[in-house]
């Protein structure tokens, strides 16, 4: 676990971030992407239209949820907006 957020934070300092909300929005960047190298039923799925991945990041501070990746079938607006 440690290995993966380490190689995360990493490549974003190399990127240029710079606060701890850009490196949570890098490692959230990073996992969601492995999720669909790694698993052939959501490439597949995916490359079909069937699924979305979608990567959050909640921010405790403004007490709101922010889309920091999504790949894949469209969601609704109605469903984007009340992830905010």
């Amino acid at each position: 676990m440690v290995e993966r957020v380490a190689s995360s934070v990493l490549t974003a300092r190399s990127a240029g971030a710079s606060t701890d909300d850009d490196f949570v929005d890098a490692h959230v960047r990073a996992t969601t992407a492995l999720l669909v190298v790694r698993s052939g039923v959501v490439a597949d799925k995916l490359a079909a239209g069937q699924v979305a991945v979608v990567g959050l990041s909640y921010r405790l501070a403004e007490g709101r949820v922010y889309v920091v990746f999504a790949q894949g079938r469209a969601l609704p607006a109605d469903q984007v907006a009340g992830l905010a």
